[in-house]
């Protein structure tokens, strides 16, 4: 839901569904769903010019994706994409083209899931 409203720009509304699934998330064991929701709501972040919060929780995202998958799991690579796009739109291109460059080489042999490896469905959060 949160990608969808995202999608719709509708950020005001899924913002607080995807902190709300961060703060569950970290309570629970699920690194590599958290890592998930800390990238989307990193995106929605840098959306709103928040640049400092959301370049840290993209760090955290990278962060738990290498203590908790194999450094070329695909997961790894769409963060790493997000964050090269991010890094690009603060006018970062050298970083971004490094970050892009990983990504890359993780996505270009590793094969991709299905988008639903990638999402994690915060709506449930709504109701709490």
């Amino acid at each position: 839901m949160p990608r969808l409203l995202r999608d719709l720009h509708r950020n005001s509304e899924a913002l607080p569904l995807l902190e709300r699934a961060a703060a569950y998330l970290h309570s629970a064991p699920a690194p590599p769903k958290l890592a998930i929701v800390l990238r989307n709501l990193a995106e929605l972040i840098a959306a709103r010019g928040e640049t400092a919060r959301a370049e840290d929780l993209f760090h955290q995202s990278l962060l738990i994706c290498d203590q908790s998958l194999p450094l070329d799991h695909p997961q790894i690579g769409i963060i790493l994409e997000a964050y090269a796009r991010f890094l690009s739109q603060t006018r970062r291109k050298k970083e971004s083209a490094g970050v892009n460059r990983r990504a890359n080489a993780i996505l270009n042999t590793a094969p991709r899931q299905s988008g639903a490896a990638y999402t994690v469905d915060a709506s449930s959060f709504a109701r709490q």
